[in-house]
């Protein structure tokens, strides 16, 4: 996942109850560094450490509705891929 690519939530980490996955789609405007991801991961204790590795880096989408929110990239699903 980079800057630019056109996102939406997958549903694979979060189930969304009787509405389903919603389909508002948003584009990537930062993709937090590994380097960034491992200094923050690195004050938690080890049984958090797993949690990194599910949930991926953290990611900044616009979404359509005009918000802007940090996602886990493991929560979102690439519709659009920016280098096409």
């Amino acid at each position: 996942m980079k800057v630019g690519d056109i996102v939406r939530q997958s549903g694979k980490l979060v189930e969304f109850r009787g509405r389903g996955v919603p389909k508002v789609l948003g584009v990537v405007v930062s993709v937090e560094s590994s380097e960034e991801e491992a200094c923050r991961w690195k004050h938690m204790p080890d049984r958090y450490t797993k949690w990194q590795s599910f949930l991926g880096r953290s990611v900044t989408v616009l979404w359509a509705n005009d918000r802007m929110m940090s996602v886990a990239e493991n929560a979102l699903e690439v519709v659009v891929d920016e280098s096409r």
